[in-house]
């Protein structure tokens, strides 16, 4: 529980994930960089990047309470030998001051290798970062059936009544990559204060994933209309879904202005830049309406994502069309593997399907032959949605708090990641969604 390092008490569901949306993808191979420096007055913070960055806002599954992630995408030049991490920045309410510092910090430092396969801490260091407490830790752990290693390096800094985290991993167990020195020398905390509209932005990206662009096939998952508010879209809600679907994926949100006591947020969506306005509460959406934004309208738009400068050119850099495919696939093995649930381990296997991921139940003593005759195969072509089940307190523990895969067929993928990677799986599995739709099958 959280409450006991804040100053003010406040009732959590579950102690506090290292990366509550988005983890860094698995570094296996190497492409050239395209360095820039970020002005993330979202996280609040500047630092650089290798790659362009994204922003989500989302609702932590286990507190409730609203967080923001920028993530590198994926680095667009050529392959290139030596060794590389990926690297993601997030920061979250925690629900009051935190107080107990040092207590936090050695919690989370202790949650990060529980259940991990020859987790092993490798480094920790108390320090200060702009002038607040924080703590930098490295561990190590093996992902898979063949042992394959892996390292996670992390920077965590208490601010207030927020917990911002940095976060690398790189695909052996050795030390830090130079990349990664790089971004961590290059961390300044931004005087920025904390944004208003925090709740509001998670609110309204949280609802147009799980209500209209990814909805769950039992439509279990309404995000955060009210109940007044889904009686009144659910008539209209395929053809809605139909519509969001073709301005694309929400990358970067912004808040324009009031008017008449709701919000107007901008939202650059993959295809179209689209202006939302909304009335909320905090906890979900009272009203909602929507309208396309005519390229060369004007903005007034307070800056709310990570921005980044130009970057610096790479020569020869072409575009990889499988980077952002093996990215997001790379972040989905990765919180499967390294946090089983029930002390049950999962290996992936192997094939040349980027748009596939074959896993299977690991139990002592089975030989790999054994382990593929009874494997899962996840075809993220066929996927239409990918949802948290919290479960009843009846159910079996095996059944409690997982994550469930559908395909268009009305079948369903079942995953069962720890407490800390629930977040990260869904937003890479949303991500393979959205990246495979048009992708041709692989035999």
């Amino acid at each position: 529980m959280l409450a006991r390092f804040c100053s003010r008490a406040i009732a959590l569901a579950g102690a506090l994930p290292l990366a509550a949306v988005s983890m860094p993808a698995l570094a296996a191979d190497c492409y050239g960089p395209v360095w820039r420096t970020v002005t993330d007055t979202a996280v609040g913070a500047s630092y650089e990047m290798s790659a362009e960055p994204t922003t989500s806002y989302y609702i932590a599954y286990d507190t409730r309470l609203p967080g923001i992630s920028t993530t590198e995408m994926a680095r667009p030049g050529n392959a290139i030998p030596g060794r590389c991490s990926s690297f993601s920045v997030s920061v979250r309410e925690v629900g009051g001051q935190i107080g107990n510092y040092q207590g936090l910090f050695d919690m989370l430092q202790a949650e990060a290798t529980k259940g991990l396969r020859d987790g092993k801490l490798l480094s920790s260091r108390s320090l200060t970062v702009g002038g607040y407490p924080a703590r930098e830790y490295s561990y190590s752990f093996v992902i898979d059936f063949f042992s394959t290693p892996a390292r996670h390096r992390v920077l965590q800094v208490a601010r207030g009544d927020k917990l911002m985290s940095f976060i690398w991993v790189w695909g052996d167990a050795g030390p830090p990559p130079e990349d990664s020195n790089r971004q961590f020398a290059s961390i300044r905390l931004l005087p920025t204060p904390p944004n208003p509209h925090m709740a509001s932005f998670a609110l309204l990206q949280e609802t147009l994933k799980k209500y209209w662009l990814y909805p769950a096939y039992n439509d279990k998952s309404p995000g955060f209309l009210s109940a007044e508010l889904r009686a009144k879209f659910d008539p209209t809600r395929k053809a809605d879904q139909k519509t969001l679907d073709a301005y694309g994926y929400p990358r970067s949100i912004s808040f324009l202005r009031y008017e008449n006591g709701a919000k107007i947020m901008r939202i650059k969506h993959d295809k179209a830049t689209v202006d939302y306005t909304v009335r909320d509460n905090g906890k979900e959406i009272t009203a909602i309406s929507w309208r396309k934004v005519e390229p060369g309208a004007a903005s007034t738009a307070a800056p709310a994502t990570a921005q980044a400068a130009a970057p610096s050119a790479v020569p020869g850099a072409t575009t990889v069309d499988l980077a952002p495919i093996k990215a997001a696939r790379a972040r989905f093995v990765s919180a499967l593997v390294t946090t089983p649930a029930m002390n049950t381990r999962f290996t992936v296997l192997g094939g040349n399907d980027w748009c596939s991921v074959a896993y299977s139940v690991l139990p002592e003593g089975k030989t790999p032959e054994q382990v593929a005759s009874g494997a899962f195969r996840i075809d993220w072509r066929k996927a239409r949605s990918i949802e948290f089940v919290p479960g009843e307190a009846t159910a079996t523990p095996w059944w409690q708090n997982w994550v469930k895969v559908t395909s268009a067929s009305g079948g369903y993928w079942p995953l069962h990641p720890g407490a800390s990677q629930v977040g990260p799986m869904m937003a890479a599995g949303n991500e393979m969604m959205r990246l495979c739709k048009s992708v041709p099958p692989v035999n």
